[in-house]
């Protein structure tokens, strides 16, 4: 698989400080099983002590077949309380639903809690959606957005951006007189490559189910998020992220070219390559057997000498 990332260069400045109170409670997601496992405390304790302390911790408690590899992250805007707080949120879920269990999965929209008998973090990843949610309406005058305030534009930002910047990446538009504000972020154990394809696919799924088809947003659902096994997009007309921690904060000011023509050149341009290459696998293998049925007929001839 090619994949190719253009984008325009962009104009930014700092966003302004968010009037709106940082979300991070919701459950989005929660897995657990009914087998219990010895070492399921003490790993979640380590975990918590010191995710905060970075923004994430991985770690393995017990030997044999009963190790556990676990992960605890929080979101890459959140300063070290509130990933304190959040921490606390996530294992008290996890106190009161999967107690010991031996494969825990609990995702709040500002941390998650994960761990099994395997080390999950350094397997493939297949980017499978886990939750989406459309047009809840957390925000204010929705009747306004009929014209669409460019979701798409600040979507495709954080998306192109999040990959290059750690892993996460958050950016807002309010030069039209309404606002638009996205957020996207990657589990810390993908690289930029992995990064860049689960949220592209997130994406995909979200303008597929949250935006109507000629771009623009509709009235009754103008805001939506989705969450994949590693990756996590979500847009709003409100502030709903931090502003002073990692990845920058962008007041977008866009080019006359649509984002989205860039990508459909990316896309040719990818698509160029890939068939450039079969085209010349597809040589290089006729060439291959030529050679190889010329040199068994000299063996024969020789035989029959």
């Amino acid at each position: 698989m090619f994949i190719i990332f253009l984008m325009p260069s962009l104009l930014g400045e700092s966003l302004p400080p968010s009037s709106q109170p940082l979300s991070f409670a919701k459950l989005l997601y929660k897995q657990c099983n009914s087998k219990t496992n010895p070492n399921a405390n003490a790993l979640v304790n380590t975990l918590a002590e010191n995710a905060p302390l970075g923004g994430f911790n991985m770690s393995t408690k017990g030997n044999g077949s009963d190790k556990l590899y676990g992960v605890l992250e929080c979101r890459g805007d959140m300063n070290q309380k509130e990933c304190s707080t959040c921490s606390s949120m996530v294992v008290s879920e996890l106190q009161n639903q999967c107690k010991n269990s031996s494969i825990v999965w609990i995702q709040l929209e500002g941390c998650y809690l994960r761990y099994e008998r395997h080390p999950f973090f350094w397997k493939h990843h297949d980017f499978y959606e886990l939750y989406h949610q459309c047009g809840e309406g957390e925000g204010e005058d929705w009747g306004s957005y009929s014209s669409g305030p460019g979701f798409n534009e600040v979507l495709e930002q954080v998306v192109y951006r999040a990959p290059i910047h750690d892993g996460f990446s958050a950016a807002g538009d309010d030069n039209s007189g309404v606002t638009a504000y996205a957020l996207a972020h990657c589990n810390a154990y993908l690289g930029p490559y992995d990064c860049g394809v689960c949220l592209s696919v997130a994406l995909y799924f979200l303008e597929f189910d949250c935006v109507s088809p000629d771009y623009m947003v509709n009235t009754e659902e103008a805001d939506g998020q989705i969450l994949l096994d590693s990756c996590f997009l979500r847009f709003d007309k409100y502030r709903f992220f931090d502003q002073e921690e990692k990845g920058a904060w962008w007041h977008t000011k866009f080019p006359a070219a649509r984002p989205r023509k860039i990508q459909k050149l990316a896309l040719a341009i990818a698509c160029g390559v890939v068939g450039g290459a079969v085209f010349a696998l597809c040589l290089l293998v006729i060439y291959v057997k030529i050679k190889a049925r010329r040199r068994l007929a000299q063996v024969h001839c020789i035989a029959v000498d």
